[in-house]
């Protein structure tokens, strides 16, 4: 049997209905995305001395996401070592809200909504705008997140057992599984991690367990074992065993613009170093809390005995956080490194 060779013309003809039909493929496919655009991820370019950390300070809403922009770099094995000139990808539903491409559909225009801050902040009564003026915040949502609490009694209602994917660390709008609740599909609940048990370092007496806030979750599947649930909130690494306890808005202390400085004696319990934006905060945990009197804003000063027993202050400290029995607090100024056991008294400053 003779093989007849294809004529060009017929092949013309064939390739012409090939790309012919690639073409329409390629119209509908353009104009499904531009009725309903999907962005996933936007490239972003390492600059000199970047860190994962500080193109999440950067770019996203919250820079304790940057493991969730590792998790979806696979190529990148160790998160300390990226290099100039280096494309990762970023997870556009985790960017700051003005860094987002519009993704306005055809017929229903993009309403943007302002961030403000000033919605957190209770409102002052009529006339009081002296009040106003001389207040002020004590530190951001995260930093008090990240601080957390010594007590004894707080209780946990669920844990973080497991998610959808298999996945064991969460952020921002991931989905997770709670041990079930019974409660409602809507519920919120905030997430805790334990991080030690604390006992008075001069009475040695339990004093309880210093717990991290670690975000807020809600609920939006339940079912007899598990409830499936949304990051709300994420301050830190939310982990398969995190606690869920009761839900507590983590907002901004707003205090006048002239502390308080209790005439009142204590110690320090704990230290703990936290990082933000770059900077370093040191947190300190007082044996002072809400029965002592004591209120956020307090400023105290952290004393320190010398060879000839005599007392030099070393530290101012401010209160981020009351307890019942304990408090939270910020060190605004030092001299001298803060120790558990340093006493805390009236504050000595100008």
């Amino acid at each position: 049997m003779a093989l007849v060779p294809h004529s060009r013309t017929n092949g013309r003809f064939s390739g012409l209905i090939k790309i012919t039909l690639i073409l329409w493929v390629c119209l509908g496919l353009t104009a499904a995305w531009a009725q309903y655009p999907v962005y996933e991820y936007i490239d972003y370019t390492v600059k000199k001395g970047g860190t994962l950390w500080d193109i999440s300070t950067e770019v996203l809403e919250n820079p304790f996401l940057w493991p969730k922009v590792w998790q979806v770099n696979p190529e990148i094995s160790n998160a300390d070592l990226i290099y100039p000139g280096q494309v990762i990808r970023i997870p556009i539903s985790l960017l700051k809200p003005e860094l987002r491409p519009a993704k306005a559909r055809v017929g229903a225009p993009a309403v943007e909504t302002p961030r403000t801050e000033s919605a957190r902040k209770p409102a002052l009564p009529p006339g009081d705008v002296l009040q106003a003026e001389n207040s002020r915040e004590l530190a951001a949502p995260d930093i008090i997140a990240s601080a957390g609490f010594i007590t004894d009694d707080l209780t946990s209602i669920s844990t973080v057992v497991g998610s959808p994917g298999g996945e064991t660390i969460f952020g921002k709008y991931d989905t997770l599984y709670i041990k079930a609740t019974g409660a409602p599909v809507g519920q919120r609940y905030s997430i805790y991690r334990m991080i030690k048990q604390v006992k008075h370092p001069v009475t040695k007496e339990k004093i309880g367990a210093l717990y991290e806030v670690q975000g807020s979750i809600e609920i939006t599947e339940t079912a007899p074992n598990v409830d499936a649930a949304e990051v709300v909130e994420s301050y830190s690494e939310i982990e398969v065993g995190s606690l869920v306890g009761e839900y507590v808005e983590q907002e901004s202390p707003i205090v006048g613009e002239h502390a308080r400085t209790p005439d009142m004696n204590g110690y320090v319990l704990l230290l703990k170093s936290m990082k933000r934006i770059g900077a370093l905060y040191d947190g300190v945990y007082l044996d002072l809390g809400a029965t002592d009197g004591i209120q956020i804003g307090d400023t105290f000063s952290v004393i320190r005995q010398d060879k000839r027993f005599l007392d030099r202050p070393i530290a101012k400290v401010e209160v981020i956080r009351v307890m019942n029995k304990t408090a939270t607090a910020l060190v605004l100024d030092s001299i001298q490194e803060i120790s558990a056991g340093d006493a805390v008294s009236l504050y000595r400053g100008n």
